[in-house]
């Protein structure tokens, strides 16, 4: 197996979530490593089965096991007389899926080392680049310059976004937001607002607040806080597919 001469490739943002949600994180790792290692079709023997297994860290039956829901998905083609296999263009794959989002992430092949790690970044780019936008419209509104964008900074992300935008539970993007801080592709700030009860009266304040909201207040030092959503700075480079 020969790698194609280029190394990225833009990988749908929707496609990523629909496999986070649909727990096939690992037929997506495989389908991505066949992409990078033929021009569209490819023959695999028991031998390049081993190899891409240990490269990808499963066992052999994993793969064969992948290879089997990426046929059923339809993203692979077989055929049994010639034995080549022949891999879906993500465009085909996004029809297939109902994936009607174009906004993509650039992935190379030495992200399959961290790969969930990476599809946790890659959706967290993207709302950061929802965030950035919203923020940019608003200031242009009140007349304020581009100029204050073209630096990059940490905006808050909510993981109710991510539940709201991607439909993932509040568990998964808070896994998958720490998967991407400790593999570096995304920086997370934790933030906190002091809250002015006196230390006395806080047993009694937290016993007053609806549950959602007790949720958010933690103690630091013996004082209450409040704490706010993240902010972030996610090192995943996005790009944009065309149209469907």
């Amino acid at each position: 197996m020969a790698y194609k001469p280029y190394t990225e490739w833009h990988v749908p943002i929707a496609l990523i979530v629909h496999c986070i949600s649909e727990r096939k994180l690992q037929e997506l790792k495989l389908y991505l490593w066949l992409k990078a290692c033929s021009s569209g079709k490819i023959k695999l023997d028991d031998y390049q089965i081993q190899s891409v297994s240990l490269i990808l860290d499963v066992t052999t039956y994993r793969t064969k096991s992948s290879l089997n829901k990426l046929i059923s998905y339809n993203w692979l083609g077989y055929n049994p007389k010639s034995k080549y296999y022949f891999i879906r263009s993500f465009d085909k794959v996004r029809i297939m899926e109902q994936l009607k989002q174009r906004r993509s992430a650039v992935f190379c092949l030495n992200d399959l080392k961290n790969f969930p790690a990476w599809c946790g970044g890659a959706f967290y780019a993207y709302l950061y680049k929802l965030r950035k936008g919203a923020n940019y419209k608003h200031d242009f509104l009140k007349g304020k310059s581009k100029q204050a964008y073209n630096a990059p900074s940490f905006l808050p992300v909510a993981t109710a976004g991510v539940e709201r935008i991607f439909q993932l539970s509040r568990a998964t993007a808070t896994r998958y937001k720490l998967l991407a801080k400790r593999a570096g592709y995304l920086e997370v700030e934790h933030r906190f607002k002091k809250l002015s009860v006196p230390k006395s009266e806080i047993k009694y304040f937290r016993e007053g607040v609806p549950s959602w909201y007790n949720q958010k207040l933690v103690l630091i030092k013996g004082e209450l806080y409040e704490q706010l959503p993240d902010v972030v700075l996610p090192h995943i480079s996005l790009s944009k597919r065309k149209s469907l």
